[in-house]
């Protein structure tokens, strides 16, 4: 085999060359050609459709933040659902508090905490307050 040229063995083994040959053939998914990331995951693909303005506003805040529209986009639906997961649980948690204070667990009134709250502030040494079952 003969010898390449100085230019064409540099671009070969150019890491962007390496980069720029894998990619070919890999359609461009993002905004504005913007790299693709590459995850030993599985991944499926979903398209979603955009507005314009939304689409504009996507990929200036992904700029600003130092990434691609793409990865902005994966990490706004993974906050997204981690903000509804919480809802939920902290939902979830609100009925069972909910359900053992109609059951007759004991409770503490707000304005025996707040008062006591407010004592310990002003430096006395009050009694803690009692719980008790709600008055119907």
């Amino acid at each position: 085999m003969g010898r390449l040229p100085g230019s064409l063995l540099a671009a070969v083994l150019s890491p962007e060359s390496h980069k720029e040959r894998v990619m070919q053939g890999v359609p461009q998914v993002c905004y504005g050609g913007a790299a693709i990331r590459f995850s030993k995951v599985a991944m499926s693909t979903t398209t979603i459709r955009l507005p314009d303005e939304l689409k504009a506003r996507v990929a200036r805040a992904a700029k600003d933040a130092g990434t691609t529209a793409h990865g902005f986009i994966v990490d706004a639906i993974a906050e997204k659902i981690e903000a509804h997961e919480r809802r939920n649980a902290f939902h979830a948690e609100a009925q069972q508090r909910w359900a053992a204070i109609e059951g007759g667990e004991n409770t503490l009134s707000w304005a025996d905490v707040r008062q006591y709250m407010q004592q310990l502030a002003d430096g006395e040494n009050p009694a803690p307050p009692v719980a008790s079952t709600v008055e119907r």
